[in-house]
């Protein structure tokens, strides 16, 4: 539910960023009232305010994703959708658009519909007393701050924070891990080399002031470095979200069982695409088949290769992650630690030189555990 004062940027971000939700918004339902003026919206605004409510009833009797645009001051409608929503087993955020009073004004005057300077007046003395409300009954709360000098920052902060509630709810989805009895840590690695120092200033001060306050997605910590999950040896999830990596560890899931399911997965994989490209390197195929068919194929093949690589990057953060961190921030970055992976593939090489075989064997994209240890050992650690 997205709460503010008219003016505050909830509906325009609302429009511009949330994706896949059902959106109920009770000034957009006063525009379906025959007796619409938009001069005067005042006139059907309890209408609206019963319409939005009764449409919150029906979509979530369907279980669907849904996005409220409230003003939040009606304290018993808000409370009572709020409770109508967790009865039926809704995880339920209030997101505060927290702009000053006279930026909303300000906004307000420049619209083609405006809301009267008396009803905003009068919201920004109640919302404040609402809120305390309505937040002990909610499941998380967030508050986005406004900033003049520093147009979107904020909203940065916001959809990165956004995306990795989105994905820390996608883990627990996938290991059946009930989001209210089951507290997860949230690993955010700042160190990496992958971050530029935008994202750094982001992810320390926008999440950690939303996600550290308000404790999102039911976490027991948020630790700055994945160094010591890696040193841990449990198994983990990851992902790069906005360029920034981050990490959930889930410790009821067998590390070793784990990496020898992905091998088993690597494998079949390795045969969907030796089978895939001894089908686009038949010239009968090739000559003959519809070209619909032949692109299919093609993406099909370059599927299986970005999976291939996604399930070896996995393997290599399970088996060797503290050690490739560790490289990575003795080289300064990915490349330079791949430069002296090709080295060590030449010294080991025992073919010709300079041959097709020699070129696909050192400069291949993958690179495996057992290369990672094995330049970590000749001393490169940190």
């Amino acid at each position: 539910m997205f709460i503010g004062l008219p003016g505050s940027g909830k509906t325009t971000y609302i429009e511009n960023n949330i994706i896949g939700y059902h959106i109920v918004d009770a000034d957009q339902i006063k525009t379906t009232h025959p007796e619409w003026n938009q001069e005067c919206p005042e006139t059907i605004h309890e209408w609206s305010v019963k319409e939005a409510e009764k449409e919150m009833n029906r979509v979530s009797d369907q279980g669907i994703d849904i996005c409220m645009d409230s003003g939040g001051v009606n304290n018993r409608y808000s409370i009572r959708i709020i409770t109508m929503l967790k009865s039926k087993g809704y995880w339920v955020e209030l997101i505060h658009m927290d702009t000053p009073l006279e930026v909303c004004l300000r906004r307000n005057s420049q619209r083609k519909r405006k809301v009267p300077e008396y009803a905003i007046l009068d919201k920004s003395n109640r919302i404040n007393d609402c809120l305390e409300k309505q937040k002990l009954i909610v499941d998380s709360y967030i508050r986005v701050a406004y900033h003049e000098a520093s147009g979107d920052y904020f909203m940065k902060a916001f959809d990165t924070m956004r995306d990795i509630i989105s994905w820390i709810r996608e883990i627990r989805s996938k290991y059946n891990i009930p989001i209210k009895s089951k507290k997860l840590d949230l690993y955010i690695d700042l160190m990496s080399i992958d971050i530029t120092a935008d994202h750094a200033v982001l992810a320390s001060s926008g999440l950690e002031g939303i996600m550290m306050k308000w404790n999102m997605g039911n976490l027991s910590k948020i630790e700055y470095s994945p160094i010591s999950l890696f040193k841990s040896k449990t198994f983990f999830e990851s992902a790069c979200i906005n360029g920034i990596n981050v990490y959930i560890p889930i410790d009821t899931i067998n590390k070793a069982d784990r990496i020898a399911e992905i091998n088993k997965e690597v494998i079949r994989i390795r045969n969907q695409i030796k089978s895939s490209e001894l089908k686009v390197s038949n010239s009968n195929f090739v000559e003959r088949a519809p070209k619909e068919i032949i692109d299919q194929e093609f993406k099909r093949l370059s599927d299986f290769k970005n999976l291939l690589r996604l399930n070896q990057s996995i393997i290599l953060q399970l088996e060797a992650g503290e050690e490739e961190y560790d490289l990575v921030l003795k080289f300064g970055d990915r490349e330079k630690m791949m430069w002296h992976v090709q080295y060590l593939r030449e010294r080991k090489f025992s073919g010709d030189p300079y041959s097709d075989e020699w070129f696909i064997e050192i400069y291949k994209d993958d690179i495996s555990s057992d290369e990672v240890l094995e330049l970590y050992m000749n001393g490169y650690s940190v």
